[in-house]
């Protein structure tokens, strides 16, 4: 888990038609699968600061991103974070 800078999230919300905005303040990033070779399957969660998930999503690694890789733990998080916009904060 990384804390990221508050992002909105829009989620519906009684009545009807009515948007809830909340904040997410968390990326949480897990590896579903990864062949080792040039391929990762990632799942990732925006959060609010009491681990509810306010929006989720998969994406892959791979080709060069996959190579740039290193086996730095924190690049699925940056990758996540550049393809979102995000800005992580620690």
């Amino acid at each position: 888990m990384k804390n990221i800078q508050a992002v909105n999230i829009n989620q519906p919300g009684p009545p009807i038609g009515i948007q809830n905005t909340i904040q997410a303040t968390q990326l949480v990033v897990s590896i579903t699968s990864d062949n080792l070779i040039d391929t990762c399957q990632i799942y990732f969660e925006l959060q609010n600061g009491n681990s509810n998930c306010l929006y989720y999503g998969n994406m892959s690694i791979t080709g060069v991103d996959y190579q740039n890789w290193g086996g730095d733990n924190d690049y699925p998080y940056i990758y996540v974070a550049n393809r979102y916009l995000l800005t992580i904060t620690s």
